[in-house]
């Protein structure tokens, strides 16, 4: 996160916050994107670009915003191996901002505890990242990093839209600087953890009316088959919607919880189940989930 928002804040030839974006304005606004996606054993980071259809513009548009995006990812605003440093901390403490408002929101907070219980797990570090670790990244150990991006990461390249592909893969095996495009085999789900003996519980108190309850749960020794399609179908049948076993029995029998859901993180073995309730009722309700997955 940290690597790609410094990227796209300035580069080497347009060195200035002000520089870039007049630069985004003269490709009548093109829009630039990033973010990472975890799946199993695998971080997708990605940037993408969106502009004008040519035919709007000239023949020549698609090749100066391409052109813009090899300028990001290439010629990056670094001197004597090290990124521009007031970039660096401005990125930094945007992206801890960031971070310290993941506690403002109490459903976002309680679902990555929950996760945390899950210990040794891949799944269990934030992929918002920690501050402690922020702070670690400095101007030489970014460039350091941003080399091995473009020397191990596997590359993906999509082009979406009314385009001659022909000519764009030309441009790309010609202008493209990474010649680690190329797909693997390699499994991306995490192998299968023993469930700990005894739950884990973890409460924080805060004077609020309405608690966030997230409980995590471990699957395994699923086939394929059944974890791409059983298991869908019957997260769909226990917290996906208004007509779900446990907004039935929870919310609209019992009136225990403001909602409640689930879902499954197929490709990380888990499955969390997540409700707002009165906190003074947080023990009946947990008691009814129990019942309904039939857990002891």
């Amino acid at each position: 996160k940290v690597l790609f928002q410094t990227l796209y804040y300035t580069t080497k030839k347009y060195n200035t916050n002000r520089l870039f974006q007049l630069k985004l304005e003269d490709l009548y606004s093109m829009s630039i994107g990033h973010s990472n996606l975890k799946f199993g054993n695998l971080i997708n980071s990605y940037i993408d670009i969106k502009f004008l259809n040519e035919k709007y513009t000239d023949d020549k548009f698609i090749f100066e915003c391409i052109d813009f995006l090899f300028e990001i990812l290439f010629n990056p605003n670094v001197e004597n191996e090290k990124f521009d440093s007031k970039s660096l901390n401005f990125i930094k403490e945007k992206i801890g901002l960031s971070i310290d408002s993941k506690k403002e929101n109490p459903e976002i907070y309680a679902l990555n505890k929950s996760l945390e219980t899950l210990e040794n797990d891949p799944i269990s570090y934030s992929l918002w990242g920690y501050k402690e670790d922020l702070e670690k990244i400095n101007e030489k150990s970014l460039y350091e990093y941003y080399k091995k991006v473009l020397t191990n990461d596997l590359v993906d390249i999509l082009v979406v839209g009314e385009v001659d592909s022909e000519k764009i893969r030309e441009y790309f095996t010609n202008n493209f600087k990474v010649n680690t495009y190329k797909k693997v085999k390699d499994d991306i789900l995490l192998p299968n953890i023993l469930p700990r003996k005894r739950v884990k519980k973890v409460i924080e108190k805060d004077n609020v009316n309405q608690s966030k309850l997230a409980i995590g749960l471990r699957i395994n020794n699923m086939t394929d088959y059944e974890r791409k399609y059983v298991l869908r179908v019957y997260n769909e049948i226990l917290g996906g919607g208004g007509n779900s076993m446990l907004f039935n029995t929870v919310r609209e029998k019992h009136s225990l919880a403001y909602y409640i859901n689930s879902f499954c993180q197929f490709y990380d073995n888990i499955a969390v189940i997540y409700a707002g309730v009165n906190s003074s009722k947080i023990n009946m309700a947990i008691k009814l989930i129990k019942d309904t997955l039939k857990f002891d």
